[in-house]
């Protein structure tokens, strides 16, 4: 056995449950604003969803959501979620679901913490020393991403699928496991999952290191859990002890305890994540396919080895004259096993002959263009020029848009326009959010540093009493004493206690000092709590500042929100150009209900005041976000009563821009704009509200774009 070292931080709390217990682990682990990476809708359907929200609502912890990670984790999702944390000013990360949305959470973690490319750390030009703390919800048995030290990412548009870094930095603070949550996986994923964790187990399993027995039995029991729990499982997909087996066995399968000391092999890994990543399979599928074709190959390199596998694990007869066909024979019931469960051995049966559809369907569309039949037409997602193409493109289905061109060279012109604009625009835009940024963490850091000085006044009373304790025993001081041993009064058990003096000082004059740091504590208490409330109403006003950057759809929306942070004095007011002294009109955003009533949006701080303080009329109904950043929504009613679907959708609206886009129920304050009032000094933007009634509502990119006028 080699020399080691096994460290696995990682708190498990297992069984039904647990999870209604994530909002207080993650207050435990250091979490006050949560970015929850989700996968499709089985987090939904399976309760797990509910049951976590809820818990992060009771422990009054804001969330964002990541939603729509697939399988075979995209680097496009890692971009996202790492903007997401900045822009939300996220501290944890939840990950609720399987192997990806975990591996997904990973890479957002220390990517949100690197100014430069996510992706260094897995070519190896950067090293990971620090990442955001990771949570996880484990609702898939398998991935063992919940207590491993590495995470797996394919890159976009190269179909790079790799595994990296190991690093424990990388470990999540705690895991959840719940064995009812998986009950509701189709069997295919089952059995997906049943195979990826027996591959990590023979990963470790099939080494060069000898003497390992320990570690070899250890394998080898988790090897044979997995052949009979995963049967029972697809068969009774509500066996909760056979779910129970697997889900416990997926953590031990990949936490490494079976790894220790032993040589490692991991080529079946490498050669399945490029498998997968051309072919988009399942990694189980992948690996069912992988790993009886990689030991036949090995199988000449250490036959007894496989042959011992063949005998303890799936208790075949050993042949000493002969270990190579005690091998084969264990490699045969490994496949007799994985097509047992459902899944292919072959690439023919993993639908590789499918890839010969897709090149004759690609010969067809070259014909089209050899036959000039073919439309010039520009994919937009977002209003963002995303591709182009020689045929309107319908894999983004209502998330693009495709606009034709009579020519290639009329398209090319007007896409590489809108291209370097959105640059342009991006550009400026992150400048700003640099800027506001920097502002942010300084007044955060300012916040922190007054909140500790503030924590070390209040034990000032006891300086008050100490300086009573030696006023009533200045009779027996002498001048020169360096300690006072008397009662403490103040002590209901009447305990003595030592108070440390300035032999320089008499007597009265060490009282005196006690009762002046007494004094000095008590204004600094006072001086400290106006400054830490002025600071959190700052913090407040650059966090929704970071929020209106998002909504900018073009250079004149940042230049509105940049002439709002000169006259704030966060940036240099500009002296030269064309735009000197130049006020901007801002404009919200107009919407139409589907009664016919106009909505407004405010897209930054300067339109929220304008629109909430000196357009809208009293009897107007304005909308914002509960305790989350977002727009001012005002829903113009002429004094009417709106109908209740107008003020549905105008919340909707008002969810959709905020930071809880992403998230699944988000709470909505409206009231009549009579009762929203803006204090004395405040920031732009900053209101406070009475009389209030609030809707929980779902945000709809759908809805949004349907009652969108201009």
């Amino acid at each position: 056995m080699n020399n080691f070292t096994f460290y696995s931080p990682t708190l498990f709390t297992f069984g039904d449950g647990e999870e209604k217990n994530t909002g207080a682990l993650v207050r435990r682990f250091g979490g006050s604003r949560v970015l929850l990476v989700t996968g499709g809708g089985s987090v939904r359907r399976n309760g797990a969803y509910d049951a976590v929200t809820a818990s992060l609502e009771a422990a009054g912890i804001p969330f964002t959501e990541l939603s729509d990670v697939q399988a075979n984790p995209r680097s496009g999702k890692v971009y996202e979620g790492i903007d997401l944390v900045r822009r939300t000013g996220a501290d944890f990360l939840l990950a609720l679901g399987g192997g990806s949305v975990i591996d997904t959470a990973k890479a957002i973690g220390f990517g949100a913490l690197y100014k430069g490319d996510f992706w260094d750390f897995f070519t190896g030009a950067a090293k990971i020393e620090k990442t955001l703390p990771v949570g996880v919800v484990l609702t898939i048995s398998a991935a063992g991403s919940e207590g491993s030290d590495s995470c797996v990412i394919t890159q976009e548009p190269s179909n790079l699928k790799w595994g990296r870094p190991k690093t424990d930095v990388i470990r999540p603070k705690f895991a959840m496991l719940n064995p009812w949550f998986t009950c509701s996986l189709p069997a295919y994923q089952t059995a997906s999952g049943a195979v990826d964790m027996m591959a990590h187990i023979m990963e470790r399993y099939f080494t060069n290191t000898p003497d390992v027995g320990l570690t070899d039995r250890l394998c080898e029991a988790l090897l044979k859990t997995v052949l009979d729990a995963a049967p029972k499982a697809i068969a009774d997909p509500n066996d909760y002890a056979a779910r129970a087996d697997l889900m416990w066995a997926g953590m031990l399968a990949h936490n490494n305890s079976c790894g220790v000391g032993r040589e490692q092999d991991w080529a079946s890994h490498q050669i399945e994540h490029e498998l997968s990543a051309f072919y988009d399979c399942a990694h189980g599928a992948g690996l069912a396919v992988i790993l009886p074709a990689w030991m036949e190959y090995v199988l000449p390199h250490d036959p007894v080895r496989l042959a011992q596998f063949a005998v303890r694990v799936f208790g075949c007869e050993m042949n000493f004259a002969d270990p190579e066909a005690t091998a084969r024979q264990g490699i045969e019931k490994l496949c007799l096993f994985f097509h047992s469960l459902g899944m292919p051995i072959t690439f023919d049966e993993l639908g590789a002959q499918g890839r010969v559809r897709v090149a004759e369907a690609a010969e067809a569309l070259l014909n089209s263009v050899k036959e000039n039949n073919f439309t010039p037409t520009v994919i937009s997602i977002e209003k963002r020029p995303k591709d182009f193409t020689f045929f309107p493109a319908e894999q983004y289905e209502e998330a693009g848009e495709c606009a034709a061109y009579p020519t290639f060279s009329a398209l090319m012109d007007r896409f590489y326009e809108q291209r370097e604009n959105q640059e342009r625009i991006r550009q400026k835009g992150q400048d700003l959010i640099r800027s506001v940024t920097n502002a942010r963490d300084r007044t955060a850091r300012k916040i922190a540093n007054q909140q500790r000085e503030l924590d070390a006044t209040q034990d000032r009373e006891r300086l008050r009493q100490f300086g009573d304790i030696i006023t009533s025993n200045l009779h027996t001081m002498e001048r020169g004493m360096a300690t006072l041993r008397a009662l403490d009064f103040y002590d209901p058990e009447g305990a003595e206690v030592d108070i440390k003096l300035d032999p320089l000082l008499t007597p009265q004059q060490n009282a005196a000092k006690y009762y002046k740091e007494y004094n000095k504590a008590k204004t600094a208490e006072e001086m400290l709590t106006i400054q830490l409330e002025k600071g959190r109403r700052e913090l407040d006003y650059l966090n929704s500042v970071l929020e209106n950057i998002t909504l900018a759809e073009g250079e004149r929306d940042l230049q509105e929100i940049r002439q709002e942070l000169a006259d704030t004095g966060y940036l240099r007011r500009q002296t030269k150009g064309k735009d000197k002294g130049r006020r901007l009109s801002p404009k919200p955003m107009e919407f139409r209900s589907t009664a016919g009533l106009r909505i407004s949006v405010g897209k930054n701080n300067v339109q929220n005041d304008l629109l909430t303080c000196k357009q809208a009329f009293k009897s107007d109904i304005w909308f914002h976000t509960q305790k989350i950043h977002g727009s001012h929504v005002i829903l113009w009613t002429g004094g009417a009563q709106p109908d209740r679907q107008s003020l549905n959708e105008a919340a909707c609206l008002a969810a959709w821009f905020s930071q809880g886009r992403e998230s699944g129920k988000v709470p909505v304050d409206h009231t009549p704009v009579k009762y929203v009032k803006k204090p004395a000094g405040a920031r732009p933007g900053m209101v406070v509200y009475t009389t209030y009634e609030t809707a929980w509502v779902t945000p709809d990119e759908g809805l949004v774009k349907r009652l969108r006028v201009k």
